[in-house]
């Protein structure tokens, strides 16, 4: 992003690039462009997670991979309860979910 300058003064200031895809008003999915550099990663895994060198050696196949060149390239997660809500004009994402939760994470 054009903010990236920032990471080393302000790094809360800095926007990642992400998007959400909505159907007639309603987000039904999202998601974003990915760090593919792997001297940005590793900075942002050390200097700003803070994850220590064993932690940081859990994601070595990651920087390895970052390393051979990997190009640009991103995602998206279609939720197919919230499209499904949309096609069966619920009135909520309960009405379609197979196992809805209450709002304390309880079995209704």
């Amino acid at each position: 992003p054009e903010d990236i300058d920032m990471l080393n003064s302000d790094p809360l200031k800095v926007k990642g690039l992400h998007y959400d895809i909505v159907l007639n008003g309603l987000e039904i999915g999202g998601g974003s462009i990915r760090i593919h550099d792997a001297r940005l990663q590793k900075y942002i895994m050390k200097e700003i997670l803070k994850l220590t060198n064993d932690r940081l050696n859990d994601f070595k196949h990651l920087l390895e991979a970052l390393n051979s060149g990997c190009p640009p390239h991103g995602g998206i997660a279609l939720g197919l309860d919230r499209i499904l809500s949309i096609l069966c004009n619920a009135p909520n994402l309960r009405h379609v979910i197979a196992f809805p939760k209450t709002s304390k994470g309880t079995d209704p």
